[in-house]
């Protein structure tokens, strides 16, 4: 499962360990506090699950303040710099290879443009992978490639949720009857 020696993450802090697991790179990041990565990009599509710390991030012209909980995710190829100064970070990062970034497209169409934000809900998870990472055994390979699709359905699902919960009922049936029937407009 480890892969370090063969195959370069797009972390630029300290790595627990990278692996490919089904189409995913996986890693367990540390970054100590007063660190600066100046302006960077991924190869991959990113996404970055805040374990423990903070950290700043530096994108497009502004600035996002990521804490605990916070879910990142980036499309490949954005240049960005972070900044650790008041404290340290521990993240897990997980990037998609082209192949898998094609195959979950309709779950995390969020790769295609930046986006954050806390998500409390995602830590059990996020934390189970970290687990199997950490003390792999015969089925953990097949069990992290499951929590991260866990991780990624439950962020599309939340995200979901709160677009339909601030359009108005109105404004969702016209959405939906343009959806069934878009010749008949």
């Amino acid at each position: 499962m480890d892969i370090s020696k063969s195959l370069k993450g797009g972390s630029y802090g300290e790595q627990r360990g990278l692996h490919l697991i089904g189409g995913f790179v996986v890693s367990e990041t540390m970054h100590r506090q007063g660190q600066h990565l100046g302006r960077h990009a991924h190869e991959r599509a990113t996404i970055n699950f805040v374990l423990g710390g903070s950290y700043a991030e530096t994108f497009s012209g502004k600035t996002h303040a990521y804490g605990p909980a916070t879910l990142i995710v980036k499309p490949a190829g954005e240049a960005h710099a972070n900044h650790f100064r008041d404290a340290c970070a521990r993240c897990l990062l997980i990037e998609l290879t082209p192949a898998r970034t094609d195959s979950v497209q309709a779950c995390f169409a969020a790769t295609q443009t930046p986006s954050s934000r806390i998500a409390p809900e995602l830590k059990p998870i996020a934390l189970r992978i970290i687990r199997e990472l950490r003390a792999p055994d015969t089925f953990s390979a097949l069990a992290v490639e499951a929590h991260i699709l866990e991780l990624m359905v439950a962020s599309a699902r939340s995200h979901h949720n709160a677009d339909t919960a601030a359009k108005p009922r109105w404004l969702r049936l016209v959405i939906e009857k343009l959806h069934d029937a878009p010749g008949d407009f």
